[in-house]
């Protein structure tokens, strides 16, 4: 008589073993590639010149317009959570900067770590939660589409240089359209029958505990979304500026820590720009915080539109990623102490989901 499989025998168990190396390996292809191509270009001798020229104080402003956004976003967050004004500032904020730490690690884990750290301190339905995270993501998608087409009215010809091949239209709909699909399920799950007559017909061949589990979850994402009263709509929006508002003020501090406001003439609509542009890159990279992926459209951004110096557009690079990037390992690190809840707990929560 053979012994039953372990749990780690099963095949469900090596599928998803299968499943985290494909991960594991698009990433570092991807990290690898990156790293490649932005080392292939540095004269190390000139980027070390850039660096010690750098004015340190202003990075230490950007770190500050950074930490200052993340605050922001906790603070836009409590809008859209029912009742979320009887949750402390600094909570929701613990969570942000957790799920931003998470991040820093694991691609995208943030988005469910965040939502197990508040839910673990204040009692609600993580999948609530979890609504009002894929809400954000949603605000932000449309924030950034805004501030394309006002670069596109502006100056769609330095747009075009970056993204070769695209037309002023192409750029915008590549953008658009990913946006559309994620806002229309939104609508669908909400405000139609949609969900319950998926789950309809999900419950023929799927066990009725399952569908009613799936039932719970759905209803818990319905009641987990609002937009925070008569003038909910108002604030999220001047929240939502203001948290671009302070990424851009890092970028524009940046200019000012390497010289590029006087050697090039670059000011805050610049940055404006160059952020538009490295935010593309940091919502489609697969490395952990945007790792290489983010180096890589800021060096051609800077190189590209305003032909800065190769070895000033790598230090560039290379310091406002790195230092919001420790700013946020720093102190997201002190709030998993305050939150009591270790890496491999998140981990975990992330995994399970």
């Amino acid at each position: 008589m053979t012994a039953p499989a372990s749990r780690s025998d099963t095949p469900s168990s090596g599928n998803d073993r299968r499943k985290r190396l494909v991960r594991i390996a698009v990433v570092l292809a991807v990290l690898g590639l990156s790293v490649w191509y932005v080392v292939g270009m540095i004269d190390w001798a000139g980027l070390g010149r850039a660096l010690v020229e750098m004015h340190a104080g202003w990075i230490v402003a950007g770190v500050c317009c950074t930490l200052g956004a993340h605050l922001a976003r906790a603070h836009r967050w409590r809008l859209l959570i029912p009742q979320g004004g009887s949750i402390r500032l600094l909570d929701s904020f613990s969570a942000t900067i957790i799920g931003y730490l998470m991040n820093n690690v694991i691609p995208r884990s943030g988005e469910l770590v965040r939502p197990y750290v508040l839910s673990k301190r204040d009692g609600r339905p993580m999948s609530g939660l979890v609504a009002t995270v894929l809400v954000e993501r949603v605000l932000d998608g449309l924030s950034l589409v805004a501030i394309f087409v006002g670069l596109l009215l502006v100056s769609s010809e330095r747009l075009q240089k970056v993204f070769v091949g695209y037309s002023s239209t192409g750029i915008l709909l590549s953008i658009i359209l990913p946006l559309l699909v994620i806002v229309l399920i939104v609508v669908l799950l909400v405000k139609t029958r949609l969900g319950e007559q998926v789950l309809a017909r999900l419950g023929r061949i799927v066990p009725q505990r399952i569908v009613a589990k799936l039932t719970g979850l759905l209803n818990d994402f319905r009641s987990g979304i609002t937009f925070g009263g008569k003038w909910g709509v108002v604030l999220i929006v001047f929240w939502s500026a203001v948290i671009w508002a302070g990424y851009c003020g890092a970028i524009y501090f940046g200019f000012q820590a390497f010289g590029l406001d006087t050697a090039y003439g670059m000011g805050a609509a610049d940055a404006l720009t160059v952020l538009a542009i490295t935010a593309v890159g940091v919502t489609i990279a697969p490395t952990p915080g945007a790792f290489g992926v983010y180096h890589l459209f800021c060096t051609g951004a800077l190189t590209t539109l305003y032909h800065v110096n190769n070895d000033t557009a790598v230090a560039f690079a290379l310091v406002t990623h790195a230092a919001p990037y420790l700013a946020v390992m720093i102190t997201g690190s002190l709030f998993l102490l305050r939150e009591n809840v270790s890496m491999k707990d998140a981990v975990r929560q992330r995994q399970e989901r």
